[in-house]
């Protein structure tokens, strides 16, 4: 007996666009309520249509999927960088960018 062929399909992902340009920048580290909060600045555009959703994580078990927005607070658990993939309205994702957390966190680095 001849072992019959399998043929594996993947299921059907968004689709990721190199055009949709992105970034992120930790603008700045707060303590509130006792945890550390980080303020984002994001920025994103999309040739082939309008940014919509990002998607925020530290953490890739904890994904905060939000509208877009220019500024975004995410709290920061022991992590060193915060990640963004930003989508817009045609489907298409971005790549993965981030921005570090460390250089915020070391001693003397938080407002007194």
């Amino acid at each position: 007996d001849v072992p019959k062929k399998v043929i594996i399909t993947p299921s059907p992902l968004p689709r990721t666009s190199q055009t949709i340009q992105g970034s992120i920048i930790l603008s700045r580290l707060d303590i509130v309520d006792n945890k550390l909060m980080a303020k984002l600045a994001l920025d994103a555009t999309s040739p082939q249509g309008e940014v919509m959703e990002m998607i925020l994580w530290t953490d890739p078990d904890l994904l905060t999927t939000q509208p877009y927005a220019h500024e975004a607070t995410l709290p920061i658990v022991d992590r060193d960088f915060v990640f963004v993939i930003f989508k817009d309205n045609q489907g298409n994702m971005s790549q993965i960018y981030a921005t570090a957390t460390y250089p915020f966190m070391q001693k003397g680095s938080l407002a007194e």
